[in-house]
């Protein structure tokens, strides 16, 4: 799937999109049509939200062929209606990684341009992407649409306004702001889930990675360094990894299970 314009204008809007994971997970999807007519929407959201439904990371999906992820299938059986704080961390976890679908502007917004305390407008940050993409669609008008859904998607209540990372202010001002606290099993999942991709085979990260590295939940989440290391030390206390207080702050990984039992143990 494209890493533009892949939500057709549609914006993102969590009661529709849990109904279309509930159809999947129902069985029901065996055609868009079918999935039109179970989310009581026309052809052209069905394929606006198949883009958000695999940006998300819940599933994938064509016209003919949907399913769900390990995660969706998770998400589907103990959150159906996509309501469970630690639910919006992961679809803005997926939506600002580059875990398998990418968005390329939800990616560029969260690992390279806003930092914390900082305030910016639609217009800086579609500058920015343009500048540091190399291959931009043949359609420029998709950057700026797609600009337009990313502060739409945290500043409004049906998506994941209750989030907290950007505040409006005034017109076309957005502050980045401090996220509310994840709870420990969704800031280890984020932890550990870009831990494997990106560093696998590495037991020991500095904190200044988890920071400030692409993906990892500094990044991800906008948080500042302090935060950062109060919630490593939540998951010391849980025996999920070493904190050092050395020179070189080594962030050693205790926990080898796979990323998905954590959701688990969130979700029961």
């Amino acid at each position: 799937m494209r890493s533009f314009a892949f939500h057709q204008k549609f914006a993102l809007n969590r009661e529709r999109l849990a109904r279309m994971v509930q159809c999947i997970a129902d069985g029901a999807a065996t055609s868009e049509d079918a999935v039109g007519a179970y989310m009581g929407v026309n052809p052209y959201m069905v394929e606006g939200f198949r883009g958000w439904l695999c940006k998300t990371g819940l599933g994938n999906a064509s016209k003919h062929e949907y399913t769900l992820s390990p995660i969706g299938t998770l998400v589907a059986a103990h959150d159906p209606a996509l309501e469970r704080p630690g639910t919006l961390w992961l679809l803005h976890y997926h939506l600002a990684s580059d875990d398998g679908e990418r968005a390329e502007v939800w990616y560029r917004l969260f690992n390279e341009f806003a930092t914390p305390g900082t305030s910016f407008t639609r217009t800086e940050l579609q500058t920015y992407v343009e500048r540091v993409v190399e291959s931009l669609p043949p359609n420029k008008t998709a950057v700026a649409k797609d600009v337009e859904e990313a502060v739409k998607c945290y500043t409004r209540l049906e998506a994941l306004g209750d989030l907290h990372l950007l505040r409006k202010d005034g017109k076309d001002r957005y502050e980045v702001g401090i996220a509310q606290e994840p709870d420990p099993h969704i800031f280890a999942f984020m932890l550990f889930a870009s831990w494997s991709r990106r560093f696998p085979g590495i037991d020991t990260l500095r904190l200044t990675q988890v920071c400030q590295e692409s993906e990892l939940p500094g990044r991800i989440l906008l948080a500042r360094r302090e935060q950062v290391l109060r919630w490593l030390s939540t998951l010391q206390a849980m025996g999920l990894v070493t904190v050092a207080d050395t020179q070189q702050e080594p962030v050693s990984r205790r926990f080898q299970e796979q990323p998905l039992n954590l959701l688990e143990r969130y979700y029961q």
